[in-house]
């Protein structure tokens, strides 16, 4: 059975057997279990979050219930806590309408504890004591051509010690110099710079310097164009540019992007050659593919360049595609139009009520959940709504794959690539167990390997293949009508 450690807030699912594993010291600890589906979840209460408990114990009902379809009065509740969070964990549950079946208390020491979803099981014993490894710190250059805002970023990465800036620079000229003389592990980039602009410098210093770099930039309408070339070129990420006003809600965001950032993998390659819409982008033995399984693909972090690359493999006749990339509303679109500049078949953002035809591919706009449905007619469309964001990301790769188990059951591909955290996993896990076939991308061509390996330790993936080679392993399936 697959382990996952669980993190401090942030609600961990799972409709497959997994183990969650949490280390705890005060604070409490929230397991639910249903009985009738055999399924899990829990939720680590730090003490210092004690004035928030509702709102990150709903958060974890809210998610439980969406995915398993079930109410929460069916669930049942285990409980570690510290003496302070019995009396509030015991409201909660109450409030909710759940069953408590059993309780412990901390005490002073470390306590591991395991939580197995697919019996409710809880147990715990104390920590062995082991090392400390040494913190691993992180060089950052800032590069940026605002006074104001090399100061406000340095501010916000020394709340981090896993982040040390080593240097700022106002222009490419200067921030060429200190790359050389400094050797900084990570980068940040602002896009719009006098002279040579973020995503040009890049596009130069990286084949020479290879450090990952992250994009800062302010989402506006005019940089969707500048965003998508510079992660073409090899930026690993983006993010929009803090403001005073939400220092406090950016700042964890901000360092865990950069954090990920120096720890990814850059993909060393030039980049393709566009593909004309006239040809096929893959040799044409592959002419008795069957059209009618919709391909399902799910993104984050690197997944610009992944997906590119993914359907510049395919032949100009294609299965309907669907694909959920994290991606800011203003950039959705943008994106789906470049793809469909170079590919040899018809990209674009999908639109409420879309019908799912083959030769198409949809991409899911930014904001917007996308789900597949069954029209009044039977007719496959997508649906757009604008629910909760899940895993922190709207559209959410799992509502895709939710959607599609329960509409399409065995008859799709489910692909999940390159990204940080783990949205996608649980419903690849469902397409598998509904006998879809399914595709994790591969540690060695992800450049974050996050949400594949996730899905990887749920074992929902029926394949473990490098970027290279998924679309021809696509077209083997199709050929041989071994999906359906």
């Amino acid at each position: 059975m697959s382990v996952i450690l669980g993190r401090p807030l942030v609600p961990q699912l799972s409709l497959s057997p997994v183990t969650f594993h949490y280390t705890l010291n005060r604070g409490a600890l929230i397991t639910l279990f249903h009985p009738k589906t055999q399924s899990g979840g829990a939720i680590h209460l730090p003490e210092e979050s004690a004035s928030e408990m509702g709102k990150y114990f709903s958060e974890l009902v809210a998610k439980f219930t969406h995915l398993n379809a079930h109410p929460a009065n069916e669930l049942k509740a285990k409980i570690i806590t510290s003496p302070e969070m019995l009396k509030p964990s015991k409201a909660l549950l109450s409030s909710a309408g759940i069953e408590l079946t059993g309780e412990q208390l901390l005490g002073t020491e470390l306590t591991d504890a395991y939580f197995y979803s697919d019996s409710g099981r809880l147990r715990s014993g104390k920590v062995s004591v082991v090392p400390e490894k040494p913190l691993a710190v992180h060089r950052v250059l800032i590069v940026d051509d605002s006074t104001t805002m090399r100061k406000l970023l340095r501010e916000i990465f020394a709340h981090d010690p896993a982040l040390k800036v080593v240097g700022t620079a106002s222009s490419s000229i200067d921030a060429e110099k200190l790359i050389r003389e400094l050797k900084p592990d990570v980068i940040t980039l602002d896009l719009q710079m006098p002279g040579m602009n973020g995503a040009v410098f890049l596009e130069k210093y990286l084949p020479i310097y290879p450090i990952p770099t992250v994009v800062i930039t302010s989402m506006g309408a005019d940089d969707g164009t500048m965003v998508l070339r510079a992660l073409q070129a090899g930026a690993v990420d983006y993010i929009q540019k803090p403001v005073f006003s939400e220092i406090q809600e950016m700042t964890p965001v901000l360092c865990e992007k950069v954090k990920m950032a120096a720890r990814s993998k850059l993909q060393k390659e030039k980049a393709p050659a566009p593909v004309p819409k006239a040809e096929s982008a893959i040799a044409p033995n592959v002419s008795h593919l069957d059209l009618s399984l919709p391909i399902l693909i799910g993104a984050s972090t690197g997944g610009t360049v992944a997906i590119k690359k993914l359907l510049s493999g395919l032949p100009k006749q294609i299965p309907p595609i669907l694909i959920v990339q994290h991606i800011p509303a203003l950039f959705s679109r943008t994106f789906a139009e470049s793809l469909d500049q170079s590919l040899p078949f018809r990209v674009k953002e999908a639109e409420d009520g879309e019908l799912i035809e083959a030769g198409k591919v949809l991409i899911a706009p930014g904001g917007w959940h996308m789900i597949v449905q069954k029209s009044a007619h039977g007719q496959l469309q997508v649906r757009l709504n604008q629910e909760a964001p899940f895993h922190g990301h709207r559209p959410s790769v799992d509502h895709l794959f939710h959607s599609a188990a329960s509409s399409l059951g065995k008859k799709c591909v489910g692909i999940l690539l390159t990204g940080m955290g783990s949205d996608g996993a649980l419903g690849l896990r469902k397409l598998k167990d509904e006998g879809a076939r399914t595709i994790a991308q591969d540690e060695e061509s992800s450049v974050v390997f996050g949400m594949p390996n996730e899905a990887i330790k749920l074992g929902a993936a029926d394949l473990v293949v490098h970027i290279d080679k998924i679309a021809e392993q696509i077209c083997n399936w199709l050929e041989s009508k071994k999906v359906a």
